[in-house]
């Protein structure tokens, strides 16, 4: 599939922001179920499977993640209103815009299902009530790794139909990406990222950055299904 950073624009001009992402999760061609619905999953008195977040959508249990309790809407909603680096930037940046940007680099070299995997690689964050931790902090506390991990390889993972371990390639955009965004948004510049991506960011406020998330992930969903039909 050919890189074409035009491909990706959404058709937002003059729209409602809350109305195109309802758009998206209620009215695309995609399956519901990818999707969902606007509505909680479980039942006031399901008390059964811990505590629960409280998603976009309606619940999520990040201590029995099930693909069945999976919703879009949840991630990038969730990811847009979520400010990287603990928002100590000098402009807000979302977590959402951060994804796109690791997807969009991954597409023309490693193809559409690892790109999708980068878009989709921060999601447990929203999902398991801890939202986005410095790495540092991170690696100091593992109970946050491994709820995240449980949420990928449990939910995120089976209902995407991506791979349970994270490619190397998303661990490398991963990190790189650090080195633009500290040289383009952060007051210090830790020298041991000396390689970046080379993006630009664009600053995106929750609500572009929402539409935006979106509708990558639709165009990187039917890009999977052409690799796929195309391997079969």
């Amino acid at each position: 599939m050919r890189h074409d950073p035009g491909y990706y624009k959404p058709d937002i001009g003059g729209k409602h922001w809350d109305s195109v992402a309802r758009r998206y999760v209620e009215h695309d061609t995609l399956p519901q179920e990818t999707f969902g619905v606007l509505s909680p999953r479980t039942g006031d008195n399901d008390n059964d499977r811990g505590p629960y977040v409280v998603a976009y959508t309606g619940r999520f249990y990040p201590f029995d993640p099930k693909p069945e309790d999976v919703r879009i809407a949840d991630i990038a909603h969730g990811l847009a209103h979520s400010a990287r680096y603990n928002g100590a930037g000098r402009r807000f940046y979302s977590t959402a815009e951060h994804s796109h940007h690791i997807a969009i680099w991954l597409l023309p070299r490693y193809g559409a299902q690892t790109a999708l995997t980068g878009l989709l690689h921060d999601a447990p964050e929203p999902l398991s009530g801890f939202g986005d931790v410095l790495r540092p902090v991170k690696d100091s506390a593992p109970i946050i790794k491994e709820t995240e991990t449980n949420i990928w390889r449990k939910a995120l993972a089976p209902a995407f139909d991506l791979p349970l371990d994270m490619p190397l390639a998303v661990h490398e955009a991963d990190s790189r990406i650090i080195a633009d965004e500290m040289r383009q948004n952060l007051a210090e510049v830790d020298p041991g990222y000396r390689d970046p991506l080379g993006v630009t960011l664009n600053f995106w406020s929750p609500e572009v950055a929402e539409v935006w998330f979106l509708s990558t992930f639709k165009i990187l969903v039917e890009a999977v299904k052409a690799e796929n039909m195309r391997a079969a």
